[in-house]
């Protein structure tokens, strides 16, 4: 995929050389690709490492660890709810929604799933260190009632017979199985049981001592995970936010405000003054979570401004405005995903209604959760997790040029998803309480209607996948969601020009151009495509413009160089190198074209320094073996040249310069048939060379086979007629018959 993947993993010389000590210490170091995340440069590593440096394991592993985040998740919700099928209804729908196809699908975004992974093991943790401290043993969530008996209840209850002994029993009657679990309201908090539980409260099932020593081991464990899961994205600060709402429901640790008094307490009543000291400890047991938080947000920030990711072309004002109508345009994406694509570009400006609408939405449906909290407290919670997980991403600092993205959803949609499978699970014994002679059967029709949208999920996932297959149907996709979309005009130009398409190439910068003429990518990208084509001073004048749009843009000088270079403007293209590397020094073509700037001006060694440099950073580049070659080949040290065109042929053999100058040096050694055999190899890669004749007839010449070399001789100057050396060895020949 033309598009991060190069940067992350198959561009990436540190990555495609594997798992080992010099690229741990890089990984931790870097902020290549404008992140902290040295974990997901490590999982990058080892896949390399194991399997090798192509790509298709990198999506497998992608895909596992989807996978194992939707078993994680699964089972961290049925823990601390005891909720079985609820808990696999927001599994399900985390596994398949189509909006978390980008998560997975793409390479780059590894840390979502990484992330995700450690994200999920900091709410297991944290499950067993609740189990450990509130001594509830293996019941962390609240009780289960089950459906039947919940909505015989509210039957009954309606036709105002039944007392609350008999619901009571009606509840320890009837044992959970159907496809959705109702909560009890009768779960008291703080640990304090229900004298109906028939399970009595235990510090834990083997002793108390135990459990004494295990709860801060599970507290390091919770620390550990969320640690690494902020080391494979930043994204996770605001967990120590979601271990709150966890605490407010279902672990109901939370107490001393309305929401938490149970219902049968009465108006006015309160907790006693022993809970708001459990409540300051709630709130203390999270500090060490948020100093890791800020911790990551003061890396993230610095390494994002120092990479030029962070822009301040947008007021905080617009920044704000979108802000809000983008968590309005995630929670249509997530409950309708259609049109979804790879970039949605940010529109700076959005009209005032839009703006009101958004806030007055978000104001609305946060006082409704608020205002019902008592009694359905996972409508705040999970309404809460989606608003909080999105807020590092939401656009409040603005990275990049997207207005939202899909991969952002990857957790923040569980929330969302929580809470209507809860709702739903909840409210649909109260519609068909009407009919309590077969509450048995009333889970039918919600269980087709759930395994519908899983199957419509699992059906727009498949249709989904379809754009990410390469680089052209992804972005073309995207033109079709939004015809204005000059980002994604310029990467699928990107895309032909990789793949030999240079006119089509032209035509996709062309429209983005179009759409935004101070694009500085596309203008950079318009003027390699004239160099390309040796229409070197146009190309000048693109790459200068794109400068003055973007001064500090490392490629664009890296390409204005190239150009200069070529029209012999030799020490204004070393400038552009320079600046180039003074930007990133790890920028390995900067250092193989300053090295042939600098040979070109006689400086060898420093233009050496420079190639070795770039063979470090990029061992993979066969052009930068071939100019090193030169460079010794030029000191008379040909054992030296030897060895790099050699190198360069076996990571490149089909250049056939190359095969020329190897020939070159093996003659220089004697090595006569050697050469001979490099210069048939370049002259069958390249019939037209006319250097490659020439040398060839000097090496024939030599063996004293005459006639071959004056044909060769005759060929170079049939391709160069003003070819003075081929000439003169011709006049010898023929002098000499």
């Amino acid at each position: 995929m033309d598009y991060d993947d190069g940067d992350y993993v198959t561009a990436n010389s540190h990555v495609q050389s594997g798992l080992k000590w010099a690229n741990v210490i890089w990984a931790f170091r870097t902020g290549h690709a404008s992140n902290w995340h040295p974990l997901t440069w490590l999982s990058h590593m080892l896949d390399v490492s194991l399997f090798g440096p192509g790509p298709g394991p990198q999506h497998v592993v992608n895909v596992v660890l989807h996978v194992a985040n939707t078993v994680l998740l699964f089972l961290v919700l049925w823990k601390i709810t005891r909720a079985q099928w609820r808990s696999a209804m927001v599994a399900a729908l985390f596994a398949l929604h189509p909006i978390h196809v980008e998560s997975v699908a793409w390479i780059s975004e590894r840390k979502d799933v990484l992330s995700g992974f450690f994200f999920m093991l900091t709410l297991w943790a944290y499950a067993g260190y609740v189990e450990r401290v509130e001594g509830r043993g293996s019941r962390v969530g609240a009780e289960v009632q089950s459906p039947s008996a919940f909505a015989k209840a509210m039957a009954d209850k309606k036709s105002k017979v039944q007392s609350p002994k008999s619901k009571v029993q009606s509840s320890e009657r009837d044992a959970p199985g159907s496809p959705f679990e109702v909560q009890s309201s009768r779960f008291k908090v703080q640990g304090s049981y229900s004298s109906l539980d028939p399970r009595p409260p235990t510090l834990d099932s083997r002793s108390g001592q135990w459990s004494v020593v295990s709860g801060p081991l599970w507290y390091l464990a919770t620390l550990l995970f969320f640690a690494l899961g902020l080391m494979s994205k930043p994204m996770l600060v605001t967990l120590p936010f979601v271990l709150l709402l966890i605490d407010f429901w279902p672990l109901k640790r939370v107490s001393g405000i309305m929401c938490q008094v149970p219902p049968e307490a009465g108006p006015g009543a309160t907790r006693n003054t022993q809970h708001a000291t459990r409540n300051t400890w709630l709130v203390l047991d999270k500090v060490p979570f948020l100093l890791l938080s800020i911790l990551s947000c003061v890396v993230t920030f610095l390494v994002q401004r120092q990479g030029g990711a962070v822009s301040n072309a947008l007021t905080p004002g617009e920044r704000s405005a979108n802000a809000v109508v983008s968590y309005v345009r995630y929670l249509w994406k997530i409950l309708y995903p259609a049109d979804l694509s790879v970039l949605y570009l940010h529109p700076g400006h959005w009209s005032g209604w839009k703006i009101l609408g958004a806030t007055g939405l978000l104001a609305l449906i946060s006082a409704v959760v608020i205002a019902v909290a008592r009694r359905l407290p996972y409508l705040a919670m999970g309404w809460f997790w989606f608003i909080g997980m999105f807020v590092p991403v939401i656009g409040l600092v603005q990275v990049g040029l997207q207005s939202m993205a899909d991969r952002y959803s990857y957790l923040p949609s569980i929330g969302l998803f929580i809470l209507i499978i809860w709702a739903i699970a909840d409210t649909w014994p109260l519609l068909a309480s009407d009919r309590p002679d077969r509450s048995d059967q009333i889970w039918i029709w919600p269980a087709l209607g759930g395994a519908g949208v899983i199957s419509c999920c699992a059906l727009m996932t498949l249709a989904q996948l379809r754009y990410w297959q390469n680089t052209q149907t992804l972005f073309e996709r995207a033109t079709h969601v939004d015809t204005k979309n000059y980002l994604a005009y310029n990467n699928l130009g990107f895309y032909f020009e990789n793949n030999k398409q240079p006119d089509r190439a032209l035509t996709n910068y062309e429209q983005s151009l179009k759409i935004n003429p101070n694009y500085e990518e596309a203008l950079n990208n318009y003027g390699h495509i004239l160099a390309g084509r040796k229409q070197y001073a146009e190309a000048i004048a693109y790459y200068q413009k794109a400068l003055s749009i973007k001064p500090d843009q490392v490629e664009i000088h890296n390409n204005l160089g190239n150009a200069l270079s070529e029209t012999g403007k030799i020490d204004e293209a070393i400038e552009h190198y320079r600046f180039a590397l003074s930007r990133k020094p790890d920028h390995a073509d900067a250092h193989n074209n300053l090295g042939i700037a600098l040979a070109m001006k006689g400086k060898l060694d420093e233009a050496m320094e420079h190639f070795h440099s770039a063979i470090q950073l990029k061992p993979s580049d066969a052009s930068a073996h071939s100019n090193l070659g030169n460079a010794f080949a030029a000191q008379h040290k040909f054992p030296e040249a030897t060895k790099e065109f050699q190198e360069s042929l076996r990571l490149k053999p089909n250049e056939p310069q190359a095969h020329n100058n190897l020939g070159n040096v093996l003659a220089e050694q004697g090595r006569i048939d050697e050469a001979i055999t490099e210069y048939n190899a370049a002259i069958r890669l390249q019939p037209a060379d006319p250097e490659a004749h020439y040398n060839l007839a000097l090496a024939l010449l030599r063996q004293g086979k005459r006639p071959d070399a004056k044909s060769h001789l005759v060929e170079a100057l049939r391709l160069r007629p003003d070819y003075p050396n081929a000439r003169a060895q011709l006049n010898v020949i023929e002098a000499g018959r």
